[in-house]
């Protein structure tokens, strides 16, 4: 890819408010009857991997499932 077409192209996804991580999640009538963690249930797939992958220690990553922290 060219520096011109990156850059095009890097303006057009910078302009994106929302960006869906195509999570598995339980549907919202099962998910309001339990106890939810909001880390361990957003971050439990693809979006798990993409902070590994950006370069998240793991000893920070695996906080994300400690539900003894405090958010």
């Amino acid at each position: 890819m060219g520096k011109d077409s990156y850059s095009e192209l890097r303006r057009h996804v910078e302009k994106i408010r929302v960006v869906d991580t195509h999570e598995h999640l339980p549907p919202e009538t099962e998910r309001v009857n339990e106890e939810v963690d909001v880390l361990a249930t957003f971050y439990q797939y693809y979006a798990s991997a993409d902070l590994m992958s950006a370069g998240m220690p793991e000893e920070e990553f695996v906080k994300i499932w400690d539900t003894s922290m405090s958010l």
